[in-house]
């Protein structure tokens, strides 16, 4: 009997010690969501809120009070829906303020209750986002490239690389401008695009050293340096356009100068919605697209500039081609003898009674040296007074003697040679004047 009771003892201080052991593991499982850092919370089906872990609790103070509509439930509709379908786990993420959560939902079936695990992603989201933000801006930066290949205009290709950066980069406005250099230092906005409802028509800007200089697209162009307003809320420098610019929804921008040859002539302005949204990493690559920009507007300027000139040529070219069409016909019926030289008196042009009276075909004559035909050196020291000096002389019975003829008698004639100056004054040409039966020459002098 004694042994039977001592047994029983045994049996029941080896049942509480077990039942000891398996509270106190009860109690260190049921630590598990109270010492979690990360809000835990149950709910039944009607949406009442039965627990909180304390990092829930210190969190979301008013989810107990708030339940479904707290900003941490706003998935309870969703989370509902699926539970009907069938669904015993839910994975979705929601915004708290400026939190990020992922939370994983199990549909207790036995007990008809819903457990939320949140997990804080913040940090990750923000790094899916820059980089995000990143990826774009090269897309931007590429497509602006692109741009700059088919562009003809200088406007077109600033409005299109403002388009570019609105629909790539996904900011609010973007506007370019140039700097004038008048009296007030303005601004000239030159393109634009995105959400503008007239800003940039109030904006009134300078890039000198004064009130309406400090902002900064006025600071960017002034120092050549990178202007950022992060919060036009509170920055003092943005006063003068904070008005019109929170109608707009504006809350930040930042401007990048556009340079050529170390001198700064103009700025991308990019406006967003956000507060301080431009990340270091952003800005680089923004900034390197303002110097491909400002590579493509000198580009299209030379272009521009170059196309122009070539236009003028070919004007000038036809112009050209007329007068020495008039000038050929005038030659080619006239009974003077007729000869058209260059600077450095070689033929250009005959007409036929030159031809005539020297005994020469204009295939003999033309690119060759007048004075390879009719040496004179006394000569030659006329024709050159004549083009650098810019006057007219008279010659009486000046002899002309035929080198390669010189079976052919030395002639002698009556030279009147002037020259001939263009709007500048300077002289471009000689015309050599003789009486009836004479020679009449004419030398033009083209600019070497």
């Amino acid at each position: 009997m004694e042994e039977n009771n001592y047994n029983n003892l045994k049996l029941l201080v080896a049942g509480k010690e077990l039942l000891s052991k398996n509270e106190e593991e009860l109690r260190r499982l049921a630590s598990f969501p109270e010492l979690n850092p990360n809000p835990i919370a149950e709910l039944d089906l009607n949406g009442q809120v039965l627990y909180q872990n304390p990092a829930t609790k210190k969190l979301f103070p008013n989810l107990q009070e708030k339940g479904t509509t707290h900003p941490w439930l706003s998935n309870w509709d969703n989370i509902i829906e699926g539970v009907k379908n069938g669904i015993e786990k839910i994975d979705c993420e929601i915004i708290t303020g400026k939190n990020y959560y992922h939370q994983t939902v199990h549909f207790l079936s036995n007990v008809q209750r819903m457990r939320i695990y949140g997990v804080d992603i913040t940090e990750q989201k923000k790094k899916e986002q820059d980089l995000q933000k990143l990826n774009r801006t090269l897309l931007a930066l590429s497509n602006s490239n692109q741009l700059l290949m088919k562009s003809e205009s200088e406007i077109d290709y600033l409005n299109g690389v403002c388009k570019i950066i609105i629909d790539d980069c996904g900011y609010e406005m973007v506007w370019i401008g140039f700097a004038n250099d008048d009296e007030e230092k303005t601004i000239k906005p030159v393109a634009y695009a995105g959400f503008e409802d007239g800003y940039i028509e109030s904006l009134n800007l300078t890039w000198a050293d004064t009130e309406r200089g400090q902002g900064p697209t006025g600071t960017a162009i002034r120092t050549g340096e990178i202007g950022v307003c992060e919060n036009m809320l509170t920055d003092p420098k943005f006063a003068p356009w904070r008005g019109e610019a929170l109608k707009r929804g504006y809350k930040s921008s930042v401007v990048f100068p556009m340079k050529t040859e170390g001198k700064t002539f103009g700025a991308v302005s990019i406006y967003s919605k956000q507060i301080s949204p431009f990340s270091a990493k952003e800005i680089v690559l923004l900034k390197e697209l303002t110097s491909d920009v400002a590579y493509g507007v000198t580009s299209l300027k030379t272009k521009q500039a170059r196309r122009q000139a070539e236009e003028l040529l070919q004007k000038n070219e036809i112009k050209l081609q007329s007068e020495k069409n008039v000038l050929n016909a005038i030659m080619d019926n006239t009974k003077a003898s007729l000869a058209y030289i260059d600077r450095n008196f070689n033929f250009v042009a005959v007409n036929s009674t030159y031809c005539e009276n020297n005994g020469r075909a204009k295939e003999e004559l033309l690119g060759k040296n007048y004075f390879d035909f009719f040496p004179s050196e006394e000569n030659r020291l006329l024709f050159e007074k004549v083009r650098d000096s810019g006057e007219k002389i008279e010659l009486n019975q000046k002899p002309l003697v035929n080198k390669f003829q010189p079976w052919q008698d030395v002639t002698y004639w009556d030279w009147t040679i002037t020259p001939v100056k263009n709007n500048e004054g300077n002289v471009y040409g000689l015309v050599g004047r003789y009486p009836e039966n004479w020679t009449l020459s004419m030398f033009s002098l083209y600019p070497e």
